[in-house]
């Protein structure tokens, strides 16, 4: 009798401590916004699925930055409905279109939405 009553209380803290590791996990998946599988079909059929988007805010406005596949193309950034605001980055130069020279230094709390995955 007293094996069983072990073998209850047992899985009772296997169970408790499963649920609470899922109730305090603070990092929920990310919204995506409305616009944004209407962009990336978009940008499959120009070929220039991006690598990574990312939720930011920055002078105090969501944006959204476009992460490039590859090497000296310009990274996007979006507002919140998905317009065009400036080339932070990329370009051969690397430093963007200078459109907006402070959002690596003012952007914050930085949210992976959406990432590219190869079939291979």
């Amino acid at each position: 009798m007293v094996k069983k009553n072990k073998n209850n209380r047992v899985y009772f803290l296997v169970v408790f401590f499963m649920l609470f590791s899922f109730c305090s996990n603070p990092s929920t998946p990310e919204t995506k916004p409305v616009w944004l599988d209407a962009f990336l079909k978009e940008r499959e059929a120009e070929h220039s699925t991006p690598q990574e988007i990312w939720k930011y805010e920055w002078n105090n406005k969501t944006v959204y930055f476009v992460l490039s596949q590859c090497c000296d193309q310009f990274n996007l950034l979006l507002d919140e409905n998905g317009n065009f605001l400036c080339f932070p980055d990329g370009g051969f130069g690397g430093t963007g279109d200078g459109k907006c020279p402070n959002f690596w230094t003012e952007k914050k709390n930085g949210k992976l939405i959406w990432k590219y995955k190869s079939s291979q």
